[in-house]
């Protein structure tokens, strides 16, 4: 269950793909109402959501999880290093707010009012009249920068030479 434009669901789209899982897809609003995915979730509105027949996997990080435990090979830990994988998923969310905060700087103004006030209320910990744009680039850079470090020295993937979670 989810909408194309969600960053996190291009995360759990490539945690298919990475496993080579068949999947098939429920397309939600991206904006309320969300009435069927509310009663599915019990009250939760993100995306994406995974169902294996009544279960129901909220959370990239979760949805990881049961996929991993399901199908252990090909495994999104190449490494070995279980921890280091999972605290790259929240470097890599880190990264994804430098990008929110440069976009809602830099674009906010011109979104329909109706769709400002739900982001607004999606992220309240955001204040979006007082982003700063040259802030958010800078953070921008540096994460990006990260990546460029970590794959200077050739490898495919950021643990090396296959394809893990924080990839």
């Amino acid at each position: 269950h989810s909408y194309d434009a969600s960053p996190f669901t291009q995360r759990a789209l490539k945690l298919l793909a990475i496993k080579g899982l068949e999947w098939r897809s429920v397309t939600t609003p991206m904006m309320p109402p969300k009435d069927d995915l509310l009663a599915l979730t019990g009250g939760y509105r993100g995306t994406p959501v995974l169902q294996i027949g009544a279960d129901v996997y909220i959370d990239s990080q979760r949805i990881a999880a049961e996929l991993e435990a399901r199908l252990p090979q090909p495994t999104y830990f190449p490494g070995g290093n279980a921890g280091l994988a999972l605290a790259g998923v929240k470097w890599a969310d880190a990264f994804f707010r430098a990008g929110l905060h440069c976009a809602i700087a830099v674009t906010s103004s011109a979104w329909p009012p109706e769709f400002l006030r739900d982001r607004q209320a999606l992220f309240p910990d955001i204040d979006f009249a007082g982003c700063d744009a040259e802030h958010a680039r800078a953070q921008l850079r540096a994460h990006a920068a990260f990546v460029e470090e970590q794959l200077a020295d050739g490898r495919a993937f950021l643990e090396g030479d296959a394809v893990g979670l924080w990839d």
